[in-house]
């Protein structure tokens, strides 16, 4: 598969800037906005994380202008840390998907977080043109990994076989799994779930500001070693 359009796939969670002003909003987005508000609410009792006190999620439904054509039709949500707002398929506009908000939700908290602890916007896509191949991977394993283990956790339903394993992850260029963008998401679940189990919010804080990277398009490898780095790092801390 050739990189350049590897990376398309890669980022379409990381598209640029969209205008999210709007003085007028109608019952689907009102309902949408409430959505996502009470999950925060929810989430901050579940899981003691915690966001901004004066952050409301705004709701937009259109289909961004520069996801490409042939994956148009493929796009449900997107979270803009540039507006710290949502965009949201027109097609999903009339039922409100609990586990899109879920999912979207924990993008907003990682970004928030982020910017608390001095990190800056998360991502910051300005910064893409600038990142490695495996970083740019590497932001995209962790990140998704982290919206779903927070959007399944307490979905008994939830298949354990996606909910992780190594083996979703590719281990060189040939590996058939770089072509199924689900590593991403159960790798990458994979990866981040014993060390936010052991850490919650400072376990964050750790896949933050710790990068993983990659060589030779192993990332099973590295993501091993990482998560064993990880785990043993946050073992001597006291978290709370």
């Amino acid at each position: 598969m050739n990189k350049s359009r590897l990376v398309l796939l890669l980022v379409l969670t990381l598209l640029a800037p969209q205008n999210f002003s709007q003085e007028v909003f109608d019952v689907d987005q009102l309902n949408w906005q409430k959505a996502f508000a009470n999950e925060a609410i929810a989430m901050e009792k579940r899981y003691g994380v915690k966001f901004d006190p004066d952050w409301k999620p705004l709701v937009v439904f259109k289909i961004p202008d520069d996801i490409a054509p042939q994956l148009r039709g493929d796009f449900v949500a997107q979270y803009y840390p540039e507006t710290q707002s949502f965009i949201i398929s027109p097609a999903k506009k009339a039922a409100v998907d609990q586990l899109v908000v879920k999912h979207e939700l924990v993008h907003a908290l990682v970004d928030q977080i982020s910017r608390r602890i001095g990190n800056g916007m998360l991502p910051d896509v300005s910064k893409n043109s600038q990142l490695e191949f495996d970083m740019l991977v590497g932001r995209a394993l962790v990140s998704e990994g982290m919206a779903s283990y927070f959007q399944y956790k307490d979905d008994l339903y939830y298949p354990k076989d996606a909910k992780g394993g190594e083996g979703w992850l590719p281990q060189s260029f040939g590996d058939f799994l770089w072509r199924n963008r689900d590593f991403l998401y159960h790798g990458g679940h994979w990866l981040v779930a014993p060390i936010i189990n052991k850490c919650g919010e400072q376990g964050i804080v750790y896949l933050i500001k710790h990068p993983l990277r990659f060589q030779n398009d192993d990332v099973r490898t590295a993501a091993l070693e990482y998560q064993r780095v990880a785990l043993k790092k946050l073992s001597r801390k006291k978290c709370s």
